[in-house]
């Protein structure tokens, strides 16, 4: 039986040692050390993520970039009347063309058997 259960003084959480009082500023301390703690474990679950995710993530975001970068130059074709369609790079994306997507031993991905 609890000391609640019977109308026995009710002891805080933080309070667990009766006697032993801990300062409010280490309490606050120490909750803010384990808020540390937590970003920590979560930062580090997210990196792990991104890990495992990179050789898909960093094609995109160099893509991105390359976009980012060419946007003004078809904006000025396209007010030269020339389609949009017609201000890509000829071929699609580099990883069709044999770019840093193709593997040098001629070998495929996860699909089968290179070309």
């Amino acid at each position: 039986m609890s000391p609640t259960e019977w109308g026995g003084p009710k002891i805080p959480a933080v309070d667990r040692l009766p006697g032993l009082r801990m300062p409010a500023w280490l309490q606050a301390l120490g909750r803010g050390a384990w808020l540390l703690v937590g970003i920590a474990v979560l930062l580090a679950i997210a990196f792990f993520l991104l890990g495992l995710v990179s050789d898909l993530v960093i094609p995109l975001v160099f893509a991105a970039i390359l976009a980012a970068i060419f946007v003004p130059l078809v904006d000025r074709l396209e007010r030269w009347a020339v389609p949009r369609w017609l201000g890509a790079p000829p071929g699609g994306p580099p990883c069709h063309r044999g770019g840093p997507g193709r593997r040098l031993d001629g070998g495929g991905g996860a699909g089968g058997p290179g070309p």
